[in-house]
C-alpha cells in the first residue's frame, strides 16, 4: 500500500476497488493504494501524452490522453495507445468514446464507441460482443470493478451489475440524473430536483443498507463505495450509509457541516 501523494495540484481524482488515481494540473497522472494488482502504475508516457480522463478498476486502469488517445495498463503490462480498429477490425468507421476495465483482473475491457452504445472486448480470446444492456445509448459511462452505470441520452440512470449477463439492467427513477458514481457493485446517481437513487446487484456482498438514501434528503452530490455510500447534503452536511461493520471501518451518521 502507497500514502496518497503531498504537496501537488490536483484537478481531478478516480477511485477504483483498491486504489486511486489523481489527474494534475496540465494532465500528468499520479496513482497510489493497493499496487499488488498494478492498476496504479501508471506507464511511462511522453509528458505531451499526459492524461484527460482516467478510470481505475481491479488489476487495470485505462485512460484518455490529452491527444484523445487510450492507453490501459495494470496486471496484463501496458496496452496501446488504442485506437477502435486495433480493438477490432470492423470498426473501420467508428471512434471510441471511453475505454473502461472491467472484472477482477480479466483482460476484458469495456468499449464506449461513437454510436453510444456498449460493447465487450476480450483481448486474450479476441472476440468483440455485440452491443449490450438491452442496446441503451449512453452519452457517460463508469465502471468500477464489478458493474457499469451510465446516463443514457434519454437521461435515464441505468446500471448493470452481473458480468455473466450485462442484460440483467436495472433502471432508475423517471427524473433527470445530473450526475453518478460508480462503486464496486452498486452505483448512486443524483437528480435534478435534488434527489438520490442507489441501485445494486447480487454479489458476494450484501449491499442493501448502501442502497437505502435517507428519506426527506435533498443532496448536492453523491458517491457510491464499496459497501456503503455517501452524499453531500443541500446544508452542505455529509452524510453516509450503508454496512460499516462489512466495511471493516465505522462512520458518524452525519459529519460536521462543510465550511
Amino acid at each position: 500500500m502507497t500514502d496518497a501523494p503531498q504537496g501537488n495540484h490536483f484537478v481531478d481524482l478516480m477511485s477504483g476497488y483498491t486504489s486511486f488515481c489523481a489527474i494534475k494540473e496540465g494532465g500528468a497522472v499520479q496513482c497510489w493504494g493497493a499496487l499488488l494488482d498494478g492498476e496504479s502504475a501508471v506507464p511511462a508516457m511522453n509528458p505531451a501524452d499526459n492524461f484527460s480522463a482516467v478510470n481505475v478498476g481491479v488489476g487495470r486502469s485505462c485512460g484518455e490522453t490529452l491527444d484523445g488517445e487510450f492507453v490501459c495498463w495494470g496486471t496484463q503490462g501496458q496496452l496501446g495507445p488504442i485506437t477502435a480498429q486495433d480493438l477490432n477490425p470492423d470498426w473501420t468507421d467508428e471512434e471510441l468514446l471511453g475505454l473502461y476495465p472491467i472484472g477482477f483482473g480479466e483482460q476484458v475491457l469495456i468499449v464506449h464507441l461513437d454510436d453510444n452504445r456498449l460493447y465487450q472486448v476480450d483481448i486474450e480470446n479476441e472476440t468483440v460482443s455485440d452491443p449490450f444492456m438491452d442496446g441503451l445509448e449512453f452519452r457517460e459511462v463508469d465502471t468500477t470493478g464489478g458493474g457499469i452505470c451510465g446516463i443514457t441520452v434519454d437521461d435515464e440512470f441505468a446500471c448493470s451489475f452481473d458480468i455473466e449477463n450485462w442484460e440483467d439492467v436495472e433502471m432508475g427513477s423517471e427524473s433527470e440524473p445530473i450526475s453518478f458514481s460508480t462503486g464496486v457493485i452498486h452505483g448512486c446517481a443524483l437528480y435534478v430536483d435534488g434527489t438520490a437513487e442507489c441501485l445494486g446487484g447480487e454479489g458476494f456482498f450484501d449491499v442493501t443498507a448502501a442502497l437505502e438514501v435517507p428519506d426527506d434528503t435533498l443532496f448536492n452530490d453523491i458517491m457510491a463505495g464499496g459497501l456503503i455510500s455517501c452524499g453531500l447534503t443541500d446544508e452542505d452536511q455529509a452524510i453516509c450509509w450503508g454496512d460499516p461493520q462489512v466495511e471493516g471501518m465505522s462512520f458518524p451518521s452525519l459529519l460536521e457541516p462543510v465550511q
